[in-house]
């Protein structure tokens, strides 16, 4: 068995190939795609090897920041998929990887699925974040769609329009098993459209 088929279930291969719009589940057209994928990688493994040059800790200098994560996880995921630390990653990356690796996962309790959803009926929204429209957008209180603009396109979150400005933006809707619940969304990515009644 690969080192990669022990990592990523068949069920979590079907997952990911339903929400991709993949022919179908497995890692074949995977390692295809990293062949052709191979050119645009070497530049970009520059870039980030060229911005740790200076010797600054993280990304943006001394403090760990949301641009680490970014840049980390298609990284760490490459090294899962092989089963190995990865030749191609230079010494420098590797330094600043091992680093975000020590940070670790933080402090955290297992919950199961259905323990969570009882914490969400618990629960009370709080109140919306002030809202900024742009023009184009819906109104607040309006019925609205939110649909990733990359994958993932056929379940989009349906809801009330609650909060938005020009980074993020909020929808309510009220379900059985957790009642009142609002769902936050980065605003770049996503595409925010009206729902007719």
């Amino acid at each position: 068995m690969h080192a990669e088929a022990a990592r990523f279930t068949p069920e979590f291969l079907a997952d990911r190939a339903a929400l991709l719009h993949k022919p179908e589940p497995g890692l074949a057209h995977r390692r295809g795609a990293a062949a052709k994928n191979l050119a645009q990688l070497h530049p970009q493994l520059g870039w980030i090897s060229e911005l740790l040059s200076d010797g600054r800790p993280y990304v943006w200098g001394e403090i760990m920041s949301l641009a680490d994560c970014v840049v980390y996880h298609p990284l760490w995921v490459m090294d899962q998929l092989a089963g190995e630390r990865v030749a191609l990653i230079s010494e420098r990356i590797r330094q600043w990887m091992d680093r975000i690796a020590a940070r670790g996962h933080g402090r955290f309790t297992p919950m199961t699925a259905l323990e969570a959803i009882a914490v969400a009926a618990a629960a009370t929204p709080e109140p919306p974040l002030p809202s900024e429209t742009l023009e184009g957008d819906p109104a607040l209180g309006e019925t609205v769609s939110i649909t990733p603009v990359d994958y993932g396109r056929d379940n989009p979150s349906i809801g009330t329009l609650v909060s938005i400005d020009t980074r993020r933006m909020a929808l309510q809707y009220y379900n059985e098993r957790t009642g009142l619940v609002t769902v936050h969304f980065p605003r770049f990515g996503y595409t925010l459209r009206p729902v007719s009644p």
